[in-house]
């Protein structure tokens, strides 16, 4: 994440950066860092956290590598049961794990 701070360019590619850390390692540096010095950029965002979706200004829906949706957050949900099926199974996992913990 340092690098990609330190470098200044107009694109940013992240690539699953928070994936390797913890919920709340992952909250401090997309709020601190991401959010923070990356906002009047284009960041591509590649990520299994649905916690920061609200956030994008866009979002791409992949299936086996092809895009089957894209728009805001808000959108998806009202247009994309797909989307809201994701979101619904992705909230159930999570709820599952938590409960065996």
């Amino acid at each position: 994440m340092a690098r990609v701070l330190y470098r200044d360019a107009d694109i940013y590619l992240l690539d699953d950066q928070l994936g390797a850390v913890d919920a709340n390692v992952s909250k401090h540096l997309f709020e601190k860092s991401i959010k923070k010095y990356l906002h009047d950029k284009i960041c591509i965002l590649v990520t299994h956290q649905i916690q920061f979706l609200q956030d994008a200004t866009m979002i791409i829906v992949l299936d086996n590598g092809e895009m089957i949706q894209m728009g805001t957050y808000e959108e998806l949900l009202i247009s994309s049961s797909t989307f809201a099926q994701l979101l619904e199974d992705i909230n159930q996992h999570e709820q599952e794990q938590e409960q065996q913990l």
